[in-house]
C-alpha cells in the first residue's frame, strides 16, 4: 500500500498533472487538508440568538470563500466526458 492510496481523486489529479514533483506533493497535501473543509456543512441559523446567527453567517461566508478559492481554473479541470 503506497502513501498515495488515501488521497482523494482531486489530490491524485494534482499529483498527475504537475511536472514538478515537489509542487505536486505540496498541492496534494493541501488538497488532503482541504478535504476536511469541504466535508463541513454550513451551520443552520434556526434557533440561534442574534450573536449566534452572526457567528454562523460569518462561518458560512468563510466556508463559501474557501470552497471558491479551492476551485482550479476551468481550463485545468480533468476531462470527464468522452468525446464522440
Amino acid at each position: 500500500m503506497s502513501r498515495y492510496d488515501d488521497l482523494s481523486p482531486r489530490a491524485l489529479w494534482w499529483l498527475q498533472n504537475f511536472d514538478e514533483l515537489d509542487l505536486a506533493e505540496e498541492c496534494a497535501a493541501f488538497e488532503t487538508t482541504f478535504e476536511r473543509v469541504r466535508a463541513l456543512e454550513p451551520k443552520p441559523l434556526d434557533g440561534l440568538n442574534d450573536l449566534g446567527r452572526a457567528q454562523a453567517n460569518g462561518w458560512n461566508a468563510a466556508l463559501a470563500a474557501v470552497q471558491e478559492a479551492l476551485q482550479p481554473p476551468a481550463d485545468t479541470l480533468p476531462v470527464t466526458v468522452k468525446e464522440a
